[in-house]
């Protein structure tokens, strides 16, 4: 898992030293923004014109990522156990506020569209 880290944040890395990513009110992203963001582009793909779909990560999976990143050492994000309903169950799973908090800047800054 901490090869994956690594890969990670040389890739976060990049996108910073490029100057790529800066909120819209010119501050910069936190590290976890930026990790966050590289992690939804590695499951998600926009579409490059009218003929080719799009394909989103859901967001049930894209808490348990975070979570994952989190035990792993990737995120410094806190979590708790959650109880949601998914399709026609109710499941308990470790979940992050903070990750969610974070999911919402990157909507408001225009970095993502939307999750299934």
């Amino acid at each position: 898992h901490r090869h994956r880290a690594s890969i990670l944040w040389k890739s976060v890395v990049n996108m910073r030293e490029e100057n790529l990513l800066e909120r819209p009110d010119g501050s910069a992203w936190s590290e976890d923004h930026l990790k966050l963001l590289y992690l939804i582009s590695r499951y998600s793909r926009c579409a490059r014109n009218r003929f080719e779909k799009e394909c989103w990560i859901r967001k049930t999976s894209l808490l348990v990522l975070i979570y994952e990143g989190i035990v792993d050492g990737v995120f410094d994000y806190d979590y708790a156990p959650v109880c949601e309903f998914i399709g026609q169950r109710h499941m308990i799973f470790n979940s992050s506020e903070e990750g969610k908090d974070d999911i919402d800047d990157l909507r408001d800054g225009g970095l993502v569209n939307g999750l299934k």
